[in-house]
């Protein structure tokens, strides 16, 4: 899908130029997979979808928007269909769901497989191998 919106520019005397534009979702549609759920109960009336990672505090995009840190709940989304990214170091994954009426949904990524070595890199780890650490060659 192209979003198509005006930007409203100012040029190095201070004047104002008003520009169209047109930009591609936050993901290209070709790393998008669908995303189902594993688990649902019903509700008596909303909605609701639980989102959980194999590691805690990934991050979770909404649209776009950033929504919270796994294992993240969310209630009363409107019903419909839903871009998400799941992001934790410098692994991103990028889903789409759907989200039912009259449901709580469970959901439940691996964002690192455990045939998969790979670890997330934390801004907090890093900070402390160079501040008391010897730094590598």
């Amino acid at each position: 899908m192209i979003l198509a919106f005006q930007l409203l520019l100012f040029n190095a005397t201070g004047e104002s130029q008003l520009k169209s534009t047109a930009t591609q979702d936050y993901f290209s549609p070709s790393q998008i997979e669908k995303l189902l759920p594993d688990s649902t109960s019903d509700l008596s009336d909303g909605t609701q979808i639980v989102i959980r990672t194999d590691r805690k505090k990934a991050k979770v995009y909404i649209n776009g928007e950033f929504s919270g840190l796994t294992p993240l709940t969310i209630k009363n989304l409107i019903e419909g269909t839903y871009n998400i990214k799941l992001a934790l170091g410098e692994t991103e994954k990028f889903y789409e769901l759907e989200v039912k009426k009259n449901l709580k949904q469970n959901f439940y990524v691996e964002l690192f497989p455990k045939n998969n070595n790979a670890t997330p890199q934390s801004d907090k780890t890093t900070k402390y191998k160079i501040q008391h650490g010897p730094l590598a060659e």
